[in-house]
């Protein structure tokens, strides 16, 4: 189990993900919530933790890459799976900017991202409002967000590349 506690002076974004959550119920690119609970730092909110088939606790996108267990074709791919998952139920994503939100799971014969943060309205607004009530609203700030979240796959990967490039070249000079 994963809790979430809002951090003080800060927006309570766990209201907002719970009501958002309550709203849904569940949805296999969201992680699935189990309610309230107290702690030592207040209330927090209480999440399943994102697994692989082993048991391991799960990667996010970016640390994937990284690591090679992902590749960027397979990157992109799930990107746009889940992007296109969240679209097909109106999911509100308010979060665009880092590839952290989103968490590879394994399971015993494929892979999907799960998101983690970032999902449902960042503050009750009008136009959340009508996001909330008129899925086509919602499916519109979606597809901002994944033009932005794309653009920073591909600037990862574009990184990712360059490392092993600068890597190659070391290793052929000290060859």
């Amino acid at each position: 189990m994963v809790i979430k506690i809002s951090k003080k002076g800060a927006v309570d974004r766990n209201h907002l993900d719970h009501a958002y959550l309550t709203r849904i119920k569940s949805h296999p690119i969201l992680p699935k919530m189990h309610g309230w609970v107290d702690t030592q730092m207040g209330p927090g909110l209480m999440f399943e933790r994102v697994r692989d088939a082993n048991g391991e606790t799960s990667m996010n996108l970016k640390m994937a890459l990284r690591t090679g267990r992902v590749s960027p074709e397979e990157g992109r791919s799930l990107l746009k799976g889940a992007l296109s998952a969240l679209g097909k139920d109106a999911i509100i994503v308010h979060d665009d900017k880092t590839l952290d939100n989103f968490v590879v799971e394994e399971g015993p014969s494929s892979r999907r991202l799960v998101m983690v943060d970032g999902f449902g309205p960042s503050f009750m607004t009008y136009k959340t409002r009508l996001r909330l009530r008129y899925p086509l609203f919602a499916r519109e700030k979606l597809l901002r967000c994944s033009f932005k979240l794309n653009a920073l796959l591909k600037k990862e990967v574009k990184a990712l590349n360059r490392n092993r490039k600068l890597i190659e070249g070391a290793t052929l000079q000290a060859g």
